[in-house]
């Protein structure tokens, strides 16, 4: 592996730790209520729960595209945008993936 094979992985790493960009999802998670993540903001057609999930398709995608060549993409939008109700059971299961 080359050095610049391994400072982009690097970056990659950094980037996903949740601390330059983005705030941890986790932090966020653990301050909100379950209650909280059923809410849809103002002016956004969402709610917290599925602007999360929407974050970890792709983050998924992402990773998945760096690791696999035969990676197929979701279908765009349906295989991004999941209209599923919230439940503690996705929460705990989009927690682990994460």
């Amino acid at each position: 592996m080359t050095e610049n094979d391994l400072s982009l992985r690097k970056h990659i790493a950094t980037l996903l730790d949740g601390r330059q960009a983005h705030i941890e999802i986790g932090t966020v998670l653990d301050k909100l209520s379950f209650q909280d993540l059923s809410k849809q903001p103002t002016g956004v057609p969402w709610t917290l729960w599925q602007l999360f999930e929407h974050t970890r398709i792709e983050q998924w995608d992402i990773l998945e595209l760096s690791r696999n060549p035969n990676h197929q993409t979701p279908d765009w939008p349906k295989g991004y945008w999941h209209g599923d109700k919230l439940s503690l059971i996705q929460i705990r299961r989009c927690r682990r993936a994460i």
